[in-house]
């Protein structure tokens, strides 16, 4: 079965709302799927590191602030490392998927 990690800022709780909507769709669709919240100081939970290296894939989220994500978000989301052969390796995306078609 897929594992889905899904890693979010939540100033307000309109994030977190995305995040659990988001969820119940890859639930939906099989998969396994873990919410992992990045606290108001920007920390991730140690325990939600080894998750995030046992998942298939990940998924962001964060609350927009002047065209840049949360400071929250900037500091607790997990950055791919550089080295080579990793589980990152081809993995990681390098620009967000927007919910927003573009014309």
């Amino acid at each position: 079965m897929t594992q889905i990690a899904i890693v979010f800022h939540s100033g307000d709780g309109h994030t977190a709302r995305v995040a659990e909507h988001v969820a119940k769709g890859a639930r939906g669709a099989g998969a396994t799927v873990e919410l992992l919240a990045i606290d108001a100081d920007g920390n991730l939970p140690e325990a939600a590191w080894a998750r995030l290296k046992a998942a298939d894939a990940i998924a962001f989220g964060s609350p927009i602030s002047m065209g840049s994500v949360s400071r929250q978000f900037k500091r607790g989301s997990p950055t791919p490392p550089a080295s080579p052969g990793t589980r990152w390796t081809g993995r990681a995306r390098s620009r967000p998927a927007s919910p927003i078609p573009r014309r």
